[in-house]
């Protein structure tokens, strides 16, 4: 675990946690200090590359808002076998989702230590901090899916989706006159679109459903979300107001459906 801030490495500790501070092995450069979202992505991705890079170390990349209901190690020891980067799905930016039907989704990642990956995370990384106040550039899961277009990645099986699809799915990407494989792991497993757990009326099909799920890192949909951490924490000792403390962190923001990003997604593309 690391920690980026003295606060956070003494509050992890007051619960029996130890963490490594970042500032051990990365720069104290200067950020914009209007964003502090980008400052962490871009923190995030030196670590990243840090550990890779430096340490030779396989890293699992997981939001504090994506939630572990399963342990997702089995599968990602099955995919890693045969895969650089084990991810799960989303649908940002768009206009790489309008032409794949999925992307990686930085919020939970496996990297491991190999030459494709130490080349990939170190790209994205120099493009973010080259590029500190332009919002996209300094978006890792953008740089990363564009990256990824940029070399050219073939996917498998498909047309891709996030949905309730059972596969995972394969992409091949070359790197020194290697090939390389990209996982991206099943969203009926790695849940981002919470959505679709709507679509589950019967209570026993519903609760065969939740038991199939090994992370559920939710973004659209408060009222599903609400009722996702009731459904899973409801044999914890949780007062309401721990729960809906713990809800208020989860991503608020309602999917407008109504957005043509057609044109929108093509002036992305025809910039790469």
């Amino acid at each position: 675990i690391i920690c980026i801030d003295d606060s956070s490495f003494n509050q992890l500790l007051d619960i029996g946690l130890y963490c490594v501070l970042s500032n051990n092995f990365v720069s104290d450069k200067s950020f914009n200090k209007n964003d502090y979202k980008h400052n962490i992505w871009l923190r995030r991705i030196e670590i990243l590359s840090h550990l890779i890079n430096n340490e030779n170390q396989d890293v699992i990349l997981t939001d504090l808002d994506s939630l572990w209901i399963n342990s997702p190690l089995n599968d990602i020891s099955i995919h890693s076998a045969s895969s650089s980067i084990v991810s799960s799905r989303a649908w940002w930016p768009h206009e790489l989702w309008s032409v794949w039907g999925a992307t990686l989704c930085m919020g939970f990642i496996y990297f491991k230590a190999d030459e494709f990956s130490k080349y990939f995370v170190n790209k994205i990384y120099l493009t973010m901090s080259d590029n500190i106040n332009n919002y996209r550039k300094v978006d890792d899961q953008i740089t990363a899916n564009e990256e990824l277009y940029k070399n050219q990645i073939e996917w498998f099986d498909k047309p891709m989706s996030v949905g309730n699809n059972a596969i995972a799915n394969i992409g091949s990407i070359s790197y020194n006159n290697m090939s390389y494989s990209i996982t991206l792991l099943p969203h009926y497993k790695y849940i981002r679109n919470c959505n679709n757990l709507t679509d589950y009326t019967n209570r026993n099909e519903k609760k065969s459903r939740f038991n199939d799920i090994v992370i559920l890192h939710c973004k659209y949909n408060r009222k599903v979300t609400r009722n996702l951490v009731f459904t899973f924490f409801k044999n914890w000792t949780l007062s309401i107001t721990q729960a809906n403390k713990l809800i208020k962190e989860l991503n608020q923001y309602n999917h407008n459906k109504n957005v043509d990003y057609k044109s929108k997604n093509q002036m992305e593309l025809d910039k790469l």
